[in-house]
């Protein structure tokens, strides 16, 4: 199936001009049925499908998913933080 330009800027949630842009980045060029009503350039919907495909996959390679480490406790000196607060806050008697 052939897509038209409004069609591609559908499918890519964009504008006509932008949808374009990002086709012809990836490489995917239209066909050109010529002039006429009805007629223009069109783009192959499984190619437009497959730079949306890829363009997700590249996605996910730059942004992993952050795995949550779980934290020990922090030690200063051998002591825990709630020590070491304990410790400096204690109140000594003023002379």
């Amino acid at each position: 199936m052939l897509l038209n330009k409004d069609q591609i800027a559908e499918r890519l949630s964009t504008t006509p001009d932008i949808a374009r842009r990002v086709l012809s980045a990836h490489g995917v060029q239209p066909v050109d049925l010529g002039p006429g009503r009805g007629r223009g350039k069109r783009w192959y919907s499984s190619a437009v499908d497959a730079v949306i495909h890829r363009m997700h996959e590249e996605a996910q390679e730059k942004n992993p998913q952050k795995r949550r480490v779980h934290v020990g406790p922090h030690l200063v000196r051998g002591k825990t933080v709630k020590q070491l607060y304990a410790e400096l806050t204690q109140v000594t008697p003023s002379q």
